[in-house]
């Protein structure tokens, strides 16, 4: 089961009640506030035509998707506003980073030069998907969640060969180890690649760890980075504690901290917010999503996108996923309601679904398409 499931489970299907806080003190201004108000009870156009009326959705030229909001954004962070730049797709969010750092750079606001450092991208395999071999490549890193002979929990270890029973493995110092198959629930599978980094770059933590100093790094936790050495130590620095990290050279679990997707952005607080929406995002985008990202901001939210109508339509989907007995319950409401519209059928109506039907009675076989005892 996905993360966040089971509680919407709980609460949906068992009925179970939970507390929520009904008042919003994120927002400022009384208009924001009033949008996000709609959309946290599921009035999505009420709450969409309020963001458009003051401003805060704005139209953009398909062709150059990032080139307001990078602008925009450039603005906010010269006015000493702490800026957040959201997006539903990593895609999107690759493509947005990439052409900031390099406005960055002309801005002098980040080093000119980029330095190689390591990136290990979690592919988020389920249990099923380990079992099958074939989700595994040579050179894919595997980091222990659990201890196994030979191995400590929390080491990264390198696919160096796939057999048909077992992995043999790397680490960094060059050590092999044996792993049969039957220890996929003892790791997660990660893809390992780089990502160049400056002096001033913003970055974000992706997993919990450690820095060389055995001091704890947290998943989501914004730094900056303030130098990297010729042996690839990465010297972080948190700018609101002043404390300074040094990472390990294959620490690996980094991103840029610039453009996150709307999944990740959840507990941020900002001055101001900025959504990349455009049209490729538009089937990872639901009204969980939209919430989420628009209501990340105290003073304004700026929405980009090429096409509002089109925006409004998949911002109202729900986009939650079912559970097998939410499916089935599903079924059984659909058949129900089929069967009370017949029952509502008009006379002359039901005569002639009589009729229409009535020679597949005489099939010697009859083809039912609906579920026993209805």
């Amino acid at each position: 089961m996905v993360r966040g499931d089971a509680l919407r489970i709980l609460n949906t299907v068992a009925g179970i009640k939970t507390a929520e806080v009904s008042k919003i003190y994120r927002q400022k201004n009384e208009e924001y506030k009033k949008a996000m108000e709609h959309l946290s009870k599921g009035n999505i156009k009420e709450g969409f035509e309020t963001l458009n009326a003051i401003d805060f959705i704005k139209s953009i030229d398909p062709l150059k998707p990032s080139e307001q909001l990078i602008d925009d954004y450039m603005g906010s962070i010269k006015r000493n506003k702490s800026a957040l730049i959201v997006s539903p797709t990593h895609e999107q969010g690759n493509k947005i980073n990439a052409a900031l750092r390099q406005k960055l750079k002309e801005e002098d606001l980040i080093d000119s030069h980029d330095k190689k450092a390591t990136k290990l991208s979690n592919l988020n395999l389920t249990e099923a998907q380990k079992k099958d071999i074939r989700n595994f490549q040579e050179g894919m890193v595997l980091q222990f969640n659990q201890n196994v002979p030979q191995i400590k929990r929390g080491s990264q270890w390198q696919i160096e060969s796939i057999h048909q029973n077992q992995f043999t493995l790397k680490d960094n110092e060059g050590n092999k180890r044996n792993l049969p198959f039957s220890k996929i629930k003892k790791f997660d599978v990660f893809e390992k690649s780089e990502m160049g980094l400056s002096k001033g770059d913003k970055i974000a933590i992706t997993r919990n760890g450690y820095d060389n100093d055995k001091r704890r790094l947290s998943n989501g936790q914004s730094l900056e980075v303030v130098s990297i050495d010729k042996d690839g130590i990465i010297t972080v620095r948190n700018n609101q504690s002043r404390n300074i990290y040094n990472l390990p050279k294959n620490f690996g679990h980094i991103s840029y901290a610039y453009c996150m997707t709307s999944h990740a952005s959840q507990g941020k607080t900002v001055d101001e917010v900025f959504i990349s929406q455009p049209s490729s995002t538009f089937n990872a985008t639901n009204a969980k999503q939209f919430y989420v990202s628009a209501s990340r901001a105290k003073d304004k939210a700026h929405i980009y996108t090429d096409d509002k109508e089109a925006l409004l339509e998949y911002a109202s989907q729900l986009g939650d996923r079912q559970s097998a007995l939410e499916l089935t319950q599903n079924k059984h409401q659909k058949i129900a309601i089929q069967k009370i519209r017949e029952k509502n059928l008009e006379p002359s109506k039901q005569k002639q679904a009589v009729e229409i039907e009535r020679p597949k009675h005489n099939k010697q076989k009859t083809e039912r398409d609906y579920e026993p005892g209805w």
